[in-house]
């Protein structure tokens, strides 16, 4: 009995490695249909220039200055703001410059999926008197102040 203990305290090590090797090729390969189910032939950039193309196309030529608001600045969660997105919003309106706020006449809104039109409405409606929103989907807004 003892020498059988001693025999297997000797392959223990490498049964162990074994079933190590053996464990990460199982994930290896189960993780594989992610990577070759990713859709390489366009990146993030270009798929929100896409996104914003018809805002871009809504706002008036003569527009170079428009305010820009995000999750962050309605919700009273501590939310973190998106700056890689005010990035990519800026890159694809340009030469448009966008300005974090409400103090143009013409304001992106870059909600996302978190909140709904009747919840920025209903934000909006306590800092703007009159104004006309207008949706793009994917949480972009365009939001058009009318002074009266």
């Amino acid at each position: 009995m003892l020498n059988t203990l001693k025999i297997i305290r000797g392959y223990l090590p490498y049964l162990l490695a074994l079933v190590m090797i053996a464990g990460s090729a199982e994930y290896f390969y189960s993780q594989l249909p992610v990577f070759v189910a990713a859709n390489t032939s366009t990146d993030m950039v270009s798929e929100w220039d896409e996104h914003m193309k018809p805002v871009r196309e809504a706002l008036p030529s003569d527009v170079l200055v428009a305010g820009y608001l995000e999750t962050s600045n309605i919700v009273a969660l501590p939310v973190r703001y998106d700056e890689a997105e005010f990035f990519m919003t800026q890159y694809s309106l340009a030469p448009v410059a966008l300005i974090k706020g409400t103090d143009h006449e013409w304001i992106i809104g870059n909600f996302g999926s978190t909140l709904s039109l009747s919840e920025v409405s209903a934000w909006l409606d306590q800092r703007i008197s009159h104004y006309e929103i207008q949706e793009f989907g994917f949480g972009i807004y365009l939001i058009h102040t009318i002074s009266k």
